[in-house]
């Protein structure tokens, strides 16, 4: 039996929750390693903490996706690619730039690093 409307719209949703949760993550990720070269443990545990409220909605190959994330230091280009290949538009990449921002309470130290991937973006997205 296919699945009803509703069902169908409740998943298109998850899935764009998921997709959205994936490009904050990499942000987060990309900005936390970049403006010391590590992940501390409390960026870390920032992270889980975002993960943990989203996850009923993530499949396991979302899971290993958002791992790899956190455990490698996404760099700049792979950020820019993963923007490129996964079809973001300038109002959910900007959208998502600020929720970094809000989510590292605007620490002056991630500001350098969040130009940076901003620049970079607009540069490379034509935005």
């Amino acid at each position: 039996m296919p699945p009803s409307p509703i069902e169908g719209d409740l998943y298109d949703l998850s899935r764009k929750l998921v997709k959205d949760l994936k490009l904050s993550i990499l942000f987060l990720s990309h900005i936390m390693y970049h403006d010391d070269n590590k992940l501390t443990k409390a960026e870390k545990n920032t992270i889980k903490t975002l993960l943990e409220e989203k996850k009923y909605y993530l499949e396991e190959s979302d899971k290993i996706e958002l791992d790899s994330f956190i455990n490698n230091k996404p760099s700049l280009g792979f950020v820019v690619d993963y923007v490129k290949e996964n079809d973001y538009d300038f109002k959910e990449v900007e959208r998502l730039i600020l929720l970094t921002i809000i989510i590292t309470e605007r620490d002056p130290k991630y500001e350098r690093v969040i130009d940076n991937l901003e620049k970079k973006l607009i540069i490379e997205m034509d935005y």
